[in-house]
């Protein structure tokens, strides 16, 4: 017990008063899932087989940790934790990778900030996220996620969804596409690097997202397995409805804009 004597009432008032409250939060367990690039010089090292190499989607794991009683009991079985990666900074972290995420797009948010001097966007989805059954291939609904990317790999996070949506249009009817999980991530055996040059002519080379697109193109049969059961419906609507403020803070202008939320999406 505490020799400080100070009353319960004064204490919840300043409950939680020093916590960081520069942007506006979820109301609910969302783990973010920022991309992250492969690393060039792992591109020919055959034996690696995970996001180091390929590029993928990376997960903090304090970010887990901090949002565990929202989340499901059980995390993903292909988030491998890497406890000692490095960022661009130097600075070491622990996080998750996984090189896919099967999610259905809920709402979108974009915005530019500057990070060292430098303006870049960033854009972030608010999603719904599915687990594949290794063996039935079946896609099982987990739980709410953020997925997001600045600058080129934001870009391509929002070329691929795009292109589900123009690519299953037909098959779809009025249905949005909202209410399908999308597949995105890196697929395939060999990594697939792409040099991008900004501005000043500097390159860099990157891993973009792709979207997967089955052997024999989308069908009915495939979006029938990839369409969220109805009884998740309800659940999608009420995340839109609990995210407004959410989406709301980046459409707002302050005298000024903080660095990035996530620092570490420059896997490289």
């Amino acid at each position: 017990m505490s020799k400080y004597s100070v009353s319960q009432d004064v204490q919840s008032q300043l409950q939680g008063t020093l916590r960081d409250n520069s942007a506006v939060r979820l109301p609910f367990g969302a783990p973010q899932l920022w991309w992250a690039n492969g690393k060039p010089p792992l591109f020919d090292v055959d034996e690696i087989k995970d996001a180091r190499r390929f590029g993928g989607f990376g997960i903090s794991k304090e970010d887990v940790d901090n949002q565990k009683e929202q989340l499901p009991p059980e995390l993903p079985y292909h988030w491998t934790l890497f406890p000692d990666l490095t960022n661009s900074k130097g600075k070491k972290y622990a996080a998750f990778l996984t090189r896919t995420a099967w999610v259905a797009p809920i709402i979108r948010r974009y915005r530019w900030s500057q990070f060292d001097g430098k303006s870049r966007s960033q854009v972030e989805y608010l999603c719904y996220l599915a687990v594949m059954e290794r063996e039935t291939r079946k896609l099982n609904p987990w739980g709410a996620v953020v997925i997001s990317g600045s600058s080129y790999s934001g870009g391509a996070i929002d070329d691929a969804i795009k292109t589900f949506g123009k690519m299953t249009a037909d098959l779809r009817g009025g249905t949005p596409q909202n209410f399908f999980f999308h597949p995105l991530g890196t697929w395939g055996n060999d990594p697939k690097p792409e040099d991008r040059t900004g501005k000043g002519g500097q390159t860099s080379v990157i891993t973009p997202c792709q979207l997967f697109t089955p052997e024999k193109g989308y069908t009915e049969e495939t979006l029938d397995k990839w369409f969220v059961p109805q009884e998740y419906h309800a659940e999608l609507a009420e995340l839109l409805a609990r995210s407004k403020d959410w989406v709301a803070d980046w459409t707002r202008k302050p005298d000024h804009q903080e660095a990035p939320v996530q620092v570490d999406e420059e896997y490289t």
